[in-house]
This record gives structure tokens, C-alpha cells and sequence, in this order.
């Protein structure tokens, strides 16, 4: 009678370990195949940013400030990640702050969760760029002489 209960628990306790293993390999390919690009900052528009990575079981979205060609604050607005504290996304956020750069050194043990944080920024970065290519695209478009192509002389 326990070999019949027993059994069937020893399995699902197999397949669990065997699901939460490759969940824990395809995690590992992904923040290994993460590039963090150093973005300058001084081709950033000024304003707020969003920015959201996510790669299976550790995550970020963040809001990066930018004023005057500088970060001026970066806000956490979700992290998922391992249970232990260290993991918090805030050290990693104070870095960038103080070197204005992505290129700084992830948290010991939390390394994962130290890519997400920084790619996140460096989404949020991006948006500021794409906004600022935009204004210019405006302004140049503001700028040039009305089409007069088809009009009669």
C-alpha cells in the first residue's frame, strides 16, 4: 500500500526538479546572452523613462529621471528576485546614479538580478533617445520649406 502512495510522489518530486533545473538553465542562457549597452547620457532628452526587463524568474521595471544631460534619480517600480535582500535592485541603482554610467559592478550573489536592473535602465535610457530623435525630426520638419512640387507657375 506505501509503494503505491510513495511512487507516484517520488515522480512528481522528479519532474518538479527536473522542470525548475531547465527553467533555472534557460534562465541562465538569457541573462548570460545580455548585452548592457553604456548609453551617454548627454543624448538623453530630459524627462522620465520607463524601462522593463524580464528574463523568467528575475525582473525590473524602473523609472529613470533625467535632467541636464544627467541621471537625477532612478525609482524601482517593481523587482522580482530571490528571497535574500541583497537582491533589492537598490545598490545596483545607486551605482548607476553615482557613476552616471551602466558600467558599473552588480551585487555579489546577485547577479541576476543586478543584470536585470541595469538592462532595464538601459531600456529606459533608450526611450529618452528615441524622444529626443523625435524632437529633432519635428523641428527639422518645421523647419524646411513647404513642398512645392505640382504647384503651376
Amino acid at each position: 500500500m506505501a509503494r503505491k502512495i510513495l511512487i507516484p510522489i517520488a515522480v512528481l518530486i522528479v519532474l518538479f526538479a527536473a522542470w525548475q533545473f531547465v527553467t533555472f538553465v534557460r534562465m541562465a542562457r538569457i541573462l548570460k546572452t545580455t548585452v548592457i549597452e553604456n548609453i551617454d547620457i548627454h543624448d538623453v532628452n530630459d524627462g522620465a523613462y520607463e524601462g522593463d526587463f524580464r528574463a523568467i524568474l528575475v525582473s525590473a521595471h524602473v523609472k529613470v529621471r533625467v535632467k541636464d544631460g544627467a541621471i537625477a534619480d532612478i525609482e524601482l517600480l517593481e523587482h522580482d528576485h530571490g528571497p535574500n535582500p541583497r537582491y533589492s535592485g537598490q545598490p545596483v541603482l545607486n551605482r548607476i546614479i553615482d557613476a552616471q554610467s551602466l558600467d558599473v559592478d552588480g551585487v555579489s550573489g546577485a547577479t541576476g538580478s543586478s543584470i536585470a536592473v541595469r538592462k532595464a535602465v538601459e531600456i529606459a535610457l533608450k526611450e529618452g533617445i528615441a524622444e529626443m530623435v523625435k524632437r529633432a525630426e519635428r523641428e527639422q520638419d518645421a523647419e524646411a520649406p513647404p513642398d512645392t512640387a505640382g504647384q503651376r507657375n
